[in-house]
C-alpha cells in the first residue's frame, strides 16, 4: 500500500513539473527571427508610360515571404524605364511592368519599341527593293527613292527627268510585316511585302510622298557600318558620263 502511494505521489510531482513547464512556455512564447529583403517600392503613384524618376522609389525592407518573384531590388534596375500600367503607392515595383524606352514590351506592341522623339512608318517591298526577302528585325537600312520629275527646259518645253537619290540612311527595322523579333521573322514564311522602319517625322513625310510620287528601294547596311554618305541625287545622265 505504501509503494502504491510513493508511485502515486512521484507521478503527481512529474505531472506538475510537465504542467508548469507547459504554462512557462505558453507565457513566454518564442520569438521567430523574420528575415527580410530590401525591394523597390512606389513612394508615389506612377501612372503608365511615365519614365521612371528616382523620386518616385524607396528601398522599403520586406518579409522574404512577401517579397514577389519579379520584385526589382536595385534602383538602377527600375531608374530611366517606362512603367507600362500604374504602380501604385507603396507597391512593390515589378521588372514586369518596366520597359527599356526602344526595346519594346513583352507583349510584342510594336508602340514601346519606338524610340521617344521617334516614329514608326511601314513601306511596300517585293524580293527586289526587299533584298530577297533577307531583312529580319533589327537590322539597318538605307531607303532609295526613284523619281520621274518633269522639268522645263530653256526651250520652254518639258523634259522628264529619272532621278535617284539616298532619301533615309541607316535607319532601323522595328518590323517585317507583322513580325518584330528576328525569332518570330525565323518562324514565318521567309517572304514579306512590308518593312516598317523606324525615322523622325520629318522623314516620316519624306518617306509617305516618295512612295507616293515614286518607288522606294531598301539597301541592307552592314551592323558594323553607323556612317552615312550624304551622297547628292542622280540621274542616268550623271551616271553614263561621270567619267567624261
Amino acid at each position: 500500500m505504501k509503494k502504491i502511494k510513493a508511485v502515486a505521489i512521484i507521478s503527481a510531482v512529474i505531472v506538475a513539473v510537465l504542467i508548469y513547464n507547459f504554462l512557462n512556455t505558453m507565457s513566454n512564447p518564442a520569438l521567430k527571427e523574420i528575415t527580410k529583403t530590401g525591394v523597390i517600392t512606389a513612394s508615389q503613384d506612377i501612372p503608365p508610360n511615365v519614365i521612371i524618376t528616382e523620386e518616385m522609389l524607396l528601398v522599403s525592407q520586406i518579409p522574404n515571404e512577401a517579397t514577389h518573384p519579379q520584385a526589382v531590388k536595385n534602383l538602377s534596375d527600375a531608374i530611366g524605364k517606362v512603367s507600362s500600367s500604374q504602380i501604385i503607392q507603396g507597391e512593390q515595383v515589378l521588372s514586369s511592368k518596366l520597359i527599356v524606352p526602344g526595346e519594346g514590351k513583352a507583349d510584342g506592341s510594336l508602340a514601346y519599341s519606338i524610340e521617344p522623339g521617334m516614329r514608326a512608318v511601314t513601306i511596300a517591298v517585293d524580293e527586289v527593293t526587299g533584298i530577297s526577302n533577307m531583312i529580319v528585325p533589327n537590322n539597318h537600312v538605307d531607303i532609295i527613292g526613284q523619281y520621274k520629275v518633269k522639268v522645263e527646259q530653256s526651250n520652254g518645253k518639258e523634259k522628264e527627268i529619272d532621278y535617284t537619290t539616298m532619301l533615309l540612311e541607316n535607319v532601323k527595322v522595328l518590323a517585317v510585316d507583322k513580325y518584330k523579333t528576328e525569332q518570330e521573322k525565323a518562324g514565318a514564311e521567309n517572304s514579306y511585302v512590308t518593312i516598317t522602319i523606324q525615322v523622325t517625322p520629318l522623314q516620316a513625310m519624306e518617306t509617305s510622298m516618295s512612295e507616293f510620287t515614286g518607288q522606294l528601294r531598301a539597301v541592307l547596311r552592314s551592323p558594323l557600318d553607323n556612317n552615312t554618305t550624304s551622297l547628292p541625287a542622280l540621274t542616268i545622265e550623271k551616271i553614263i558620263f561621270k567619267n567624261k
